[in-house]
C-alpha cells in the first residue's frame, strides 16, 4: 500500500495560527508546541513545496513563516515559561524525509527557524535539566 502524502492547506494553517493566538497560559502553550511544531516544520517538507523558493510570494509559504514566526515570538518573550519541543525539532534534520527533499533553500529555512527555536531554549537560562542528554544526543 502506497502512503499518501499529506498537503496541509493554507487554511489549515490560518486555523492553527487562530488557535494557539487565543492561549495565555504559558505552559498550555508548551503543550501546545510539543504537539504542532513539529508538524508546522515539516509542513515545509511536503510534495507542493519542492519546488517553492523561500524569495517567492508563495501564499503558503507566507502563511507558515507567519505562523514560525509569530510562535518563535512568544517564546522569546515568555521568559523562558514558554519552552520549545527541541529535541523533537532537532531530530527532524535527521530524518530522512528532511535528508531527501529537494529543495536545499527550503531545508535551509527549516534548518533557520529550528536553530531559531534552539537558541531561544537553550540561553533562556531555564533549559530543563532532564532533557540536556537528549538535546545533545540530537545535536550529534
Amino acid at each position: 500500500m502506497v502512503e499518501q502524502q499529506t498537503i496541509t492547506t493554507i487554511e489549515e494553517l490560518d486555523k492553527v495560527h487562530l488557535r494557539f493566538i487565543k492561549v495565555k497560559d504559558d505552559a498550555r502553550l508548551t503543550t501546545i508546541l510539543d504537539k504542532i511544531l513539529p508538524k508546522m516544520l515539516l509542513v515545509y517538507l511536503e510534495q507542493d513545496m519542492v519546488n517553492v523558493l523561500p524569495s517567492q510570494d508563495h501564499p503558503k509559504l507566507k502563511a507558515l513563516k507567519e505562523l514560525l514566526d509569530h510562535l518563535m515570538n512568544r517564546v522569546g518573550n515568555s521568559n523562558a515559561k514558554v519552552m520549545p519541543p527541541v529535541v523533537e525539532i532537532l531530530q527532524i534534520l535527521a530524518s530522512a524525509q528532511f535528508q531527501d527533499f529537494d529543495n536545499q533553500a527550503i531545508q535551509r529555512l527549516i534548518v533557520d527557524h529550528i536553530f531559531s527555536f534552539v537558541d531561544a531554549a537553550v540561553t533562556s537560562g531555564n533549559f530543563p535539566k532532564e532533557k540536556e542528554v537528549a538535546f545533545y544526543s540530537a545535536l550529534i
